[in-house]
């Protein structure tokens, strides 16, 4: 299909430019001026735009915007305004069509730009419309309506065109996309007197059949507002309307009956009328029998929906699939009827007289030639899209690659800031946290080695106790720093120690002191029995982690407030639970894999280093078990330990 448009397109290309550049007509300047004044400008302008026409309503997108340009050019060259803004106008309407939406704005701009250059108010008008369809697409409605507006402004309204037809139905399309419904009845009001006090001479009844009528389309949008507002009362006299005009103009427009059809099948559907909805559908199919493809096509299509809807299911099938045959066929006919109208194209550019008529033979075999000259730059040019193309996908790959790694190095970059701040944060507290004992130390050292000082046992005994308590701090401290450091080893903690849990859970309340808590209710859920069992684990390891857990819950209390914290032990499916909840500050669920990261606090104005619950997991995930906040309890925090029973 490619090789076929781009073989289409050379031939083309080397068309325009044998008829332009007058090549085989002869050396002689008076014989080139002579062919040159018979050739009638506006017509071969018109019929090369209609080569863009048929690209446009075929949906050959490619040979459009590769033909385009030349026929602007050509356009251009010869003056013919005209048929240079409608060529310019079917290109950006394509593009529109096809979801190009950027570059339809951008062409549309330069298109009023060049037209208000030149005071064409039909080049703009026509950029307006564009620009106005173009935002609609994208749901930009109040630009839509403002760029159609201005087009509507500037478009003649007498007598009626497609352009200010298309201005008109547009408006009201996209006023109702943004519910400005007062402005759509408006609008339809104000077109309908336009098209009443400004009828079209009669000779160009057929024109106005083969565009559908300027009425037709009036009647079309009124359906679809009043539809939209379910009046089904209407919108079925707005249908009667549109019978009327086709008859009117010309009883044979197939293309509006199919509209009328269409309509018709939408409202019945609309109001569940399935039944009716099918007998629209099946008239259609039978009037379409003698019409073109497309309309059969298009009744094929309605019908099999048709019997869908009234539950007909196997022959809804059996036509989808006709449907679809046909739409294959159709595809294969586009080749032959571009040749057609490449040989229709070529017969209208030859220029007039005797002389071309006597050497038409010779131009034949220069025609040959060029041809041929066609068909080896049309390979090349297969060979050297092949080969870009294949170059761009390496390109877009090596850059999407390379995006991957820049978004992961965006991450790795921001999570090693993030550390380095927690390490930062880490080190200071750890200075504060080792600074304060050390002072304290150092002022009761000084005290009890002052010479001469003589204390009372009671001081004394109270300079023992702080430098106690200060040394056990510091050497605390130590331990987890300690530990700390093992908590990214993968070595298995081994599970040698005979204990009941009565002592494990001892041991964890005794080294975290939670009983001894300002401010804290210690609750503890352990009955007698399970308290009495014995298991087969790392004591010091479990006590450590749970200790760890009773210090955080004790730690990150509410102020003015009375928390409680309750330890319970349990046995589930297996797995010793052990879930330590408090009533405190609570951790939220979004921060519930990041609270067990090194050196993070939630609270930097609680004391604390931030590794307790990292060193915790740690020593639960290497005794084969792990530690995870739940996130379904509300009043505080719940933390829970999860081992295998042995």
């Amino acid at each position: 299909m490619l090789l076929s448009r781009l073989l289409l397109a050379a031939v083309i290309v080397c068309g325009v430019w044998f008829s332009c550049t007058g090549f085989g007509s002869g050396s002689s300047s008076a014989g080139s001026q002579e062919s040159s004044k018979a050739v009638d400008w506006e017509d071969s302008a018109f019929q090369r735009y209609l080569v863009l026409e048929h690209y446009y309503n075929y949906l050959e997108h490619d040979s459009l915007m590769m033909c385009g340009p030349d026929v602007m050019a050509y356009c251009r060259e010869h003056e013919q305004w005209k048929w240079y803004y409608n060529a310019w106008e079917t290109m950006i309407e394509d593009c529109v069509w096809e979801g190009d939406l950027e570059t339809a704005n951008q062409e549309a701009q330069l298109m009023y730009a060049d037209a208000k250059e030149r005071g064409d108010t039909i080049g703009q008008a026509w950029a307006s419309y564009l620009l106005g369809i173009s935002y609609g697409h994208q749901k930009y409605y109040d630009e839509s309506v403002s760029c159609l507006r201005r087009g509507l402004e500037i478009c003649p309204k007498a007598p009626p065109s497609e352009l200010l037809v298309n201005l008109y139905y547009r408006l009201c399309e996209n006023l109702q996309n943004g519910k400005h419904y007062d402005e759509v009845v408006a609008l339809l009001r104000e077109w309908r007197l336009l098209l009443d006090n400004n009828p079209l001479p009669a000779e160009y009844n057929d024109t106005i059949a083969a565009s559908n009528s300027w009425y037709f389309e009036y009647y079309t949008c009124a359906f679809d507002y009043e539809l939209s507002q379910k009046h089904y009362a209407r919108a079925e006299q707005l249908i009667d309307s549109l019978d009327y005009y086709i008859g009117f103009y010309n009883e044979t427009d197939s293309i509006n009956y199919a509209n009328v059809f269409s309509s018709r099948f939408r409202l019945a559907s609309e109001q569940g009328q399935n039944a009716k909805a099918f007998e629209w559908a099946k008239q259609y199919l039978t009037f379409s029998q003698t019409m073109e493809q497309s309309v059969r096509l298009d009744a094929l299509l309605q019908y099999a929906q048709g019997l869908e809807g009234v539950g007909r299911y196997e022959e809804a099938i059996e036509y989808f699939r006709r449907f679809h045959e046909l739409s294959d066929s159709m595809k294969l006919m586009e080749n032959a009827t571009q040749l057609n109208l490449l040989n229709k194209r070529l017969e209208i550019d030859e220029l007039k007289g005797q002389q071309e008529r006597e050497k038409m033979e010779h131009e034949h075999t220069r025609l040959q030639l060029m041809l041929i000259i066609g068909a080896l730059v049309v390979v090349s040019l297969l060979v050297f899209i092949f080969f870009r193309h294949r170059a761009a996908k390496r390109l877009e790959t090596a850059y999407y690659e390379l995006e991957e790694k820049n978004k992961a190095l965006v991450v790795a970059n921001a999570r090693a800031e993030e550390s380095s701040r927690m390490k930062t944060d880490f080190i200071h507290q750890i200075s504060h946290e080792i600074r304060t004992p050390l002072n304290i130390l150092s002022g009761f050292t000084q005290i009890i080695t002052t010479p001469g000082l003589k204390l009372d046992d009671a001081t004394r005994a109270e300079a023992n106790e702080k430098i106690t308590e200060n040394t056990d701090r510091i050497t605390s401290l130590v331990n987890k720093m300690l530990e700390l450091a093992e908590t990214n080893s993968k070595v298995v903690i081994e599970m040698n120690d005979h204990v009941t849990l009565g002592e494990i859970v001892a041991g964890a309340v005794g080294e975290s002191g939670i009983e001894d808590v300002a401010g804290v209710r210690f609750v503890l859920q352990l009955n007698a029995d399970l308290a009495a069992k014995e298991i087969v684990t790392n004591a010091q390891a479990l006590q450590r982690a749970l200790a760890q857990l009773l210090d955080n819950a004790g730690k990150f209390r509410k102020a003015d407030a009375y928390n409680t914290v309750t330890f319970a032990v349990g046995i589930i499916a297996s797995r010793l639970s052990f879930s330590v909840e408090d009533t405190g500050i609570g951790v939220p669920p979004e921060q519930s894999e990041h609270i067990f990261e090194e050196f993070v606090q939630l609270d930097k104005y609680k004391v604390g280093t931030g590794i307790g619950l990292t060193i915790a997991r740690s020593l639960a995930r290497r005794m084969g078990g792990d530690i995870v906040l739940d996130t379904a309890y509300t009043a505080g925090a719940r933390f829970v330990l999860m081992l295998p029973l042995k």
